[in-house]
């Protein structure tokens, strides 16, 4: 039996609302223009995704001062990029079976765990042992933050893999557009990268601890 694991974050009522309206309407009304609908769950998603992995950890920390500034940049790049992507990208989403795939996608991989309703994306197999290999070793008092960035990097790779590319997949891009989105991509991939790379570094160990701690604790497994 081989062991899943995912990244997982407690979705909110708001986000939980818009994802279920979505669903029951591409459900009841397959054929139906729900753009409207995916919309705003897109916009929801992008910004809890931000929050998440952006601004979770800094409230988890307690950091302060430039450094913080730095993260706090490199999250508004990604929300913007993201949101104003996904509006282009649900725009041309056709009623029919491309809306159903979107659903089927936005669908995927919610759960409870520890009594609470979470969103997850998963991760590969040697992208969880690198993390989980990269928690132990900072928690377990290594200074050296090369393998954590490195870990950092490719969890960010794996969110944009399944949040963006798993969204573009059913929609049908010309080259404009596909040149559209990989230029968006290139620019939400690079700010993550820079918050990382400029953010753990120069973490101060009592904030650079519970920020590892954070995304320990959003790491979950499953029997598969």
């Amino acid at each position: 039996m081989n062991t899943n694991h995912y990244i997982a974050f407690t979705e909110s009522e708001t986000l939980r609302a818009h994802r279920d309206d979505f669903l029951r309407a591409v459900e009841y009304a397959p054929h139906g223009d729900h753009g409207d609908k995916a919309r705003a769950l897109m916009d929801q998603l992008v910004d809890e995704l931000v929050a998440t992995f952006f601004e979770g950890p800094l409230e988890a920390s307690g950091a302060r001062g430039g450094l913080v500034s730095a993260i706090q940049s490199a999250a508004g790049v990604v929300r913007k990029t993201g949101q104003n992507m996904a509006g282009r990208l649900v725009a041309r989403v056709e009623p029919g079976e491309a809306q159903q795939a979107l659903a089927a996608h936005l669908g995927r991989y919610r759960f409870e765990w520890h009594g609470e309703k979470v969103s997850a994306f998963p991760l590969s197999p040697a992208t969880a042992e690198q993390v989980v290999a990269a928690f132990d070793e900072v928690l377990g008092g290594r200074r050296d933050m090369t393998d954590l960035v490195t870990a950092m990097k490719s969890i960010a790779d794996e969110a944009l893999a399944h949040y963006l590319d798993g969204v573009v997949e059913p929609i049908a891009l010309n080259r404009f557009s596909r040149g559209m989105v990989s230029t968006a991509r290139g620019t939400i991939r690079k700010a993550a990268y820079s918050g990382i790379e400029k953010g753990l570094p120069g973490m101060p160990w009592r904030f650079r601890e519970p920020v590892v701690r954070y995304f320990q604790d959003m790491l979950t497994a499953a029997e598969a």
